[in-house]
Order: C-alpha cells, then sequence, then structure tokens
C-alpha cells in the first residue's frame, strides 16, 4: 500500500538536496543534511529521560527554529526521545540544540547524522533498538511521529518520505520469510 502523505519526487534531488528557485526563478540545489539527536534506555536512565522530554515539550517551538533547521520531527517514547532535523548547517545546529540543554550531560545524547541517521531510525522502526528486540508497538510511534510532523507542517519532502520508508522498512521486517 502506497501512502498518498509522501512528498512528489521532484521535490527532492538524488543528491540529497532540496530543489528551490533562485534568482531569476531558475533552479538550483541547496544541500541538506540529517541530524538525529537523540537519548534512549542505553544513554540515560529514566529521570534523566524525564526531564529532557518536559523541556522539549515546553521549548519544541525553540527546536524547530535551531539555525539552518528547515525540517524537523519528534520521536518520544518511555524508552526513547529523538529529535530529527533536516539542516543546512548540522553544524551550527548542533551547537544551538546542546547551547539550549546548558546543564543535561552531552553523554546522556548520541548523535547520528545523514546515512547513519538514517540506519538507526530503520533499525528502531525495525524493532531492533528495542528494550525488547522485535516489539511491535515502535512501529506505530514512528509512523505517528511522520505524521505528527506532517500535521505541524514541519516536515515537508525529506522527512516525509524518510518516515514513510522507515514504515515500510518497520513492517517488511516483520514479515515472515518468503512472503514479499
Amino acid at each position: 500500500m502506497k501512502s498518498n502523505l509522501v512528498a512528489p519526487a521532484a521535490s527532492v534531488s538524488r543528491a540529497n538536496g532540496v530543489r528551490e528557485k533562485g534568482a531569476g526563478g531558475s533552479r538550483r540545489e541547496e544541500s541538506v543534511r540529517i541530524i538525529l539527536i537523540g537519548t534512549s534506555f542505553k544513554s540515560a536512565k529514566l529521570a534523566v529521560r524525564e526531564s529532557i522530554d518536559k523541556r522539549i515539550s515546553s521549548g519544541s517551538e525553540i527546536l524547530k527554529h535551531l539555525p539552518g533547521v528547515t525540517e524537523y520531527a519528534e520521536l518520544i517514547t518511555c524508552n526513547r526521545i529523538e529529535l530529527i532535523f533536516v539542516t543546512k548547517d548540522p553544524d551550527a545546529t548542533e551547537q544551538a540544540f546542546f547551547s539550549w540543554f546548558v546543564g543535561t550531560s552531552p553523554d546522556s545524547f548520541f548523535i547520528r547524522r545523514d546515512a547513519d541517521a538514517i540506519i538507526h531510525l530503520f533499525r528502531v522502526a525495525s524493532g531492533l533498538d528495542s528494550m525488547v528486540i522485535g516489539e511491535d508497538q515502535i512501529l506505530s510511534q514512528v509512523r505517528e511521529a511522520g505524521i505528527s510532523a506532517r500535521t505541524a507542517r514541519t516536515s515537508k519532502g525529506v522527512l516525509s518520505s524518510l518516515f514513510d520508508v522507515a514504515g515500510s522498512v518497520g513492517r517488511r521486517a516483520r514479515e515472515p520469510l518468503g512472503t514479499s
């Protein structure tokens, strides 16, 4: 089943850039990068994750507008908090994020960029990065995170497509062998 929520293929280039109108109406490629900043049961205790969740809940408007950010999504569950950014400047985005989180140990977070961020999201959707390997609930939580970002209009071509594919990967990982 194909999602009707996917951005048109023409809005994302093969060079991992988005097409934007430049001066004079011509199209130019602008490079974008994906950065995932997260914490989970593997990197922080529950009390730390709860504190981070509370801070994000009260400041998600700030996170959507960090330097360079063009798209933003949150995947927040009882065992993980993952923020996915599409950014023109991942170093500035990361620096601004940690400046905003002064007082929380950077060791509580992990950072994944570009292909590593995508692979991580696919592992999460597949249940391979869960406390209980293969648990089903995370797939619906990944799907809901994608829908929430679309609804909030913080997800456009790159993240919309990424969450659609992550959902497909998660479903495919749960299929019995030989049924595709």
